[in-house]
């Protein structure tokens, strides 16, 4: 399968692209995945980018030079210092996302569930049940409550204590390859 050129970061390419980079710079690529990988585009602007990246005023210019030859290939500069997508790539992502034909609001609906006082009760109250440890490895950092049974697929299931699992990020993170 070949690479959509409209996304700016893959998973496949993490190691090989951050073998020689700083910390810093390893987690603004981090947080620019996550967020691309939930929200399905990322900022089309160096500001953007840097304001999703949480780039501290001082490592701003070094994360626009780590990330020039990366934006090259997808943005065009304009005499304001800032980019835009390359006019090839607008098409594409004018139907991704919240834009495409076949989205039904799902990522809306999903977030305001998991905004909700009875979501936050079903996570603090398997939190407490789990003595806030990870049921996996004994963690006590980094916590997450997943759902046993998937919370896309089982709806009656969202706020049942007993479809709740504490885990460790790490452990979070496996389970969710494995599936």
């Amino acid at each position: 399968m070949s690479k959509d050129p409209a996304i700016l970061f893959y998973y496949k390419d993490f190691d090989s692209d951050t073998a020689d980079w700083e910390a810093d710079a390893i987690g603004w690529y981090m947080r620019l995945l996550i967020f691309q990988s939930g929200n399905g585009y990322v900022p089309s602007d160096i500001e953007g980018l840097a304001q999703v990246a949480r780039v501290r005023f001082s490592d701003y210019q070094l994360f626009c030079d780590r990330w020039a030859r990366r934006l090259a290939c997808k943005f065009e500069a304009h005499s304001e210092g800032k980019l835009t997508i390359k006019k090839e790539f607008v098409k594409i992502l004018k139907d991704s996302g919240f834009n495409h034909p076949n989205y039904k609001g799902v990522y809306d609906t999903n977030r305001k569930i998991r905004n909700s006082p009875e979501y936050r009760r079903f996570k603090i109250n398997v939190l407490d049940r789990d003595e806030k440890t990870c049921k996996k490895c004994g963690s006590k950092t980094n916590l997450h409550v997943h759902h046993i049974k998937p919370f896309s697929t089982h709806s009656k299931l969202r706020f049942v204590e007993n479809n709740g699992i504490t885990l460790c990020q790490k452990c979070h993170i496996k389970i969710h390859r494995n599936d």
